[in-house]
């Protein structure tokens, strides 16, 4: 990661780069950052009440990640999820921004950098001359009555079933489970360039969010066996779905050995 610009408020969450190493020498070969598409309400105000509740969490729980920087590294696990699919290398970036969480049965006050949005980002790998080059982004699907992008929040790194990505997405307060098929559209101006357009080709319904919400940080597994999708909801439910027609083949909830209250995380 990298420091907040100068003149940052104090609670400026740290800004991501994705970084190639060689892994025989460790030398850097590239470097790039994603561009904030993030936008904030009530910005100062927001600040000044976000940097006071830091430090009141920060001093009653010295012993857990609590400033910008350790959270993004040991505490939100959906910022750091990537996956390596035919030499292209899939993020998930977003804004991270301050907010207040309500008050919990002691009355204490939590702080999270949670990103509440994002997109999924596509980079060339390798270590040529288009190493790190940023091949394509999306957030969800265009709302028919607006013309916009429906904000959603991918909550795992994609995995492939032949040209298409399954990757689960927060989208309006449920889960859901996309299937998109990247393709370069030749129809498009190009300037040179390929141009990419990123089509759901399937999404799937899989269950709303708990009452109580679930861990801004956590991320839903995902794994593929052939043709089924496993989906672990990280809230006591799991489903298996068809890759190919995004038909859920079951679902189940289970019950966990540790809430909550004990592990101290929701969802």
């Amino acid at each position: 990661y990298q420091d907040p610009p100068p003149g940052s408020p104090p609670d400026a969450a740290p800004r991501t780069q994705l970084m190639c190493f060689e892994a025989v020498t460790g030398n850097l070969v590239w470097a790039r950052s994603w561009h904030d598409r993030g936008e904030r309400s009530g910005e100062q105000q927001q600040q000044a009440n976000s940097a006071n509740l830091l430090r009141a969490y920060q001093a009653a729980h010295p012993d857990k990640p609590n400033t910008p920087a350790e959270i993004m590294l040991f505490g939100d696990r959906v910022s750091t999820a990537m996956s390596i699919i035919g030499g292209v290398v899939y993020t998930l970036e977003g804004e991270a921004r301050p907010k207040q969480l309500r008050n919990n049965v002691r009355g204490n006050y939590g702080m999270t950098f949670a990103v509440e949005t994002n997109r999924l980002y596509a980079w060339e790998a390798g270590a040529g001359e288009t190493g790190g080059k940023r091949l394509w982004n999306r957030g969800g699907d265009l709302d028919p009555e607006t013309g916009e992008e429906v904000p959603v929040k991918f909550v795992a790194a994609p995995v492939a079933h032949g040209k298409r990505l399954i990757v689960p997405v927060r989208e309006s307060g449920a889960l859901w489970l996309y299937a998109l098929e990247p393709r370069e559209n030749p129809d498009w101006p190009t300037d040179g360039e390929a141009q990419w357009e990123v089509p759901t080709v399937w999404k799937t319904f899989l269950c709303d969010e708990p009452p109580a919400g679930v861990s801004p940080w956590g991320r839903v597994g995902v794994a593929l066996d052939g043709t089924d999708v496993y989906v672990a909801g990280g809230a006591g439910v799991a489903f298996a779905v068809d890759a190919v027609t995004g038909i859920i083949r079951w679902g189940t909830r289970y019950r966990r050995s540790a809430t909550g209250a004990r592990t101290g995380a929701r969802g």
